[in-house]
């Protein structure tokens, strides 16, 4: 279902596309999307799937060339694709984003009635006697899949280290990854772990669907609000009606079948545009933890 939703997407874009003039220079459309949206997926078959899907639509609407590329994870092979490739836009996460270092005025964000940004939860069975992170040495401890996990772990590492850094001596066990949100707070649930990691929103709906789970859980520790992923549009890409069309498209997936199928898949009512400046407690997270945290710093940014 993920990588329908991501193929639908692009097809969406580039249907914005084809109202417009040529493309680039070249004539070639060039949308770039991370490796990191296809967790568990083969890169070659998704590669390969892109590339179909782009072809197609782009041939049915008389493109000269559509071209989607999927990029690599590690950063500098990412940095250096996009610098290679110079797509028209591309979807990234936050630290990759940043790693990039792009500047741009406007990003577009996945976002729901309570905004554009989602936020953890560690939820404990309120029989446990845990109440705080603490309280979680030498317990299990799973987390539910979600494509908006990104910041999770590491947001989990900044709830065991110090304000130097430095790990607590009490620690809980290595966690354990389920197949999604629902199975780890179930397991916590029937006591078959001790605490689970889980985007809140998550949580919130399985106890709207389930009262019993609000009787029976609490959360012991929150995230402040994250952005995990977005779409721009590299500043080098001039702003021509193609663009503008393509901006549009985004704006406007929640106005047709298609669209609205896209936009549940990112658990979304609608695509959005933000200023740039709403990912800035995001960075600076990123930043303290890969700074404190880990001992690393995001690669230099470009002017």
């Amino acid at each position: 279902m993920k990588i329908i939703g991501y193929l639908l997407l692009i097809c969406i874009f580039l249907t914005g596309h084809a109202l417009c003039s040529q493309g680039q220079n070249d004539g070639t459309i060039r949308i770039g999307v991370s490796a990191s949206g296809f967790d568990n997926l083969n890169a070659n078959d998704i590669a390969a799937a892109l590339k179909v899907w782009g072809n197609t639509v782009g041939g049915e609407m008389g493109l000269t060339q559509v071209d989607v590329r999927l990029f690599p994870r590690h950063v500098n092979e990412l940095r250096a694709a996009v610098d290679e490739y110079r797509p028209d836009g591309i979807s990234v996460t936050v630290p990759e984003y940043l790693d990039i270092g792009l500047k741009v005025p406007e990003v577009y964000i996945a976002a729901n009635e309570n905004g554009p940004a989602i936020s953890y939860v560690v939820i404990v069975g309120k029989e446990t006697g845990i109440s705080s992170p603490e309280d979680l040495s030498g317990r299990k401890l799973v987390i539910g899949k979600d494509r908006r996990m990104d910041l999770a772990r590491p947001w989990l590492q900044t709830l065991m280290t110090d304000k130097t850094g430095k790990p607590h001596q009490s620690t809980f066990q290595t966690p354990k990854v389920v197949e999604n949100p629902s199975k780890a707070i179930l397991q916590v649930f029937f006591r078959q772990a001790d605490a689970a990691l889980v985007v809140s929103e998550a949580f919130d709906l399985a106890c709207e669907l389930n009262p019993q789970l609000r009787k029976k859980l609490r959360v012991v520790a929150e995230s402040p609000p994250f952005i995990t992923a977005l779409f721009v549009f590299p500043h080098r890409v001039d702003r021509t009606q193609k663009t503008n069309k393509l901006k549009h498209a985004i704006l406007n997936l929640y106005s047709s079948p298609n669209g609205r199928q896209v936009l549940t898949v990112f658990k979304s009512s609608q695509i959005k545009r933000y200023p740039v400046s709403v990912l800035d407690s995001t960075i600076q997270f990123v930043e303290h933890y890969r700074r404190v945290v880990t001992g690393t710093s995001p690669l230099e940014t470009r002017p």
